[in-house]
């Protein structure tokens, strides 16, 4: 898959940010499953408002956006829960940006066994904590004591599930020339000595030039009100 970017340490400031925001329902969370009002600058605007903001971007911009389900696993280098990972397309005639998304915790997993004290489900099955999620991929899919999804005595459907929207996608993406690597590891507190450091400012730079490929300057800062 050609043009594909590995998310790093500074990527997830948005996706951390995303997991805060699931547990206080604030805006980052855009699903349109839930459109409690949120307040910014004096005036009221729901998630449905958020979304309705990327699409118009997207639609005055001849931006299209596909978000398809990949896997669910470890995204991001420290990850030590697994999530949602999307894989998202934003193609503009022939020009085409793909990598992959991933969604916060919270919201990852349609259903997921009793036994997971992380969801607040204190029941265990057969005396033992389990911590397994369920996709729709996955339907008809075993779980480790052999109950499938369809046996809701010992599942529970996950209330924050959801899939991300444009609005998710567009308030994460790098909309700021991050500069040399030096200014770069200045301004974000990164050894320049570290390999770490260097992977990140790659994978930032490569979502900085593939956001010029698609829109102009014009667009990018209307790009930067989206966050």
């Amino acid at each position: 898959m050609t043009n594909t970017t590995k998310q790093y340490d500074l990527l997830d400031t948005c996706k951390e940010s995303r997991e805060t925001n699931n547990k206080g329902d604030l805006k980052s969370e855009a699903s349109g499953h839930n459109n409690k009002p949120i307040k910014t600058e004096g005036k009221t605007m729901t998630k449905k408002d958020y979304n309705q903001t990327a699409n118009d971007f997207l639609y005055d911009t001849g931006v299209k956006m596909e978000i398809i389900f990949k896997e669910y696993g470890s995204h991001f280098p420290k990850d030590t829960d697994k999530r949602d990972i999307y894989t998202v397309t934003l193609s503009k005639g022939q020009r085409k940006y793909i990598f992959d998304f991933g969604n916060s915790i919270n919201a990852s997993g349609t259903h997921f066994l009793y036994g997971n004290y992380k969801k607040g489900v204190a029941r265990s099955l057969n005396g033992k904590a389990i911590i397994q999620f369920l996709n729709p991929i996955y339907k008809g899919v075993e779980g480790k004591a052999g109950d499938s999804i369809h046996n809701f005595r010992d599942w529970e459907k996950n209330p924050n599930y959801s899939i991300p929207s444009e609005y998710d996608v567009l308030a994460c993406l790098t909309k700021y020339d991050p500069g040399t690597f030096e200014y770069f590891c200045n301004d974000f507190g990164y050894d320049t000595d570290s390999r770490t450091a260097e992977n990140i400012y790659k994978a930032v730079l490569n979502e900085w030039k593939n956001v010029c490929i698609l829109w102009t300057d014009r667009e990018i800062e209307k790009l930067q009100e989206i966050q």
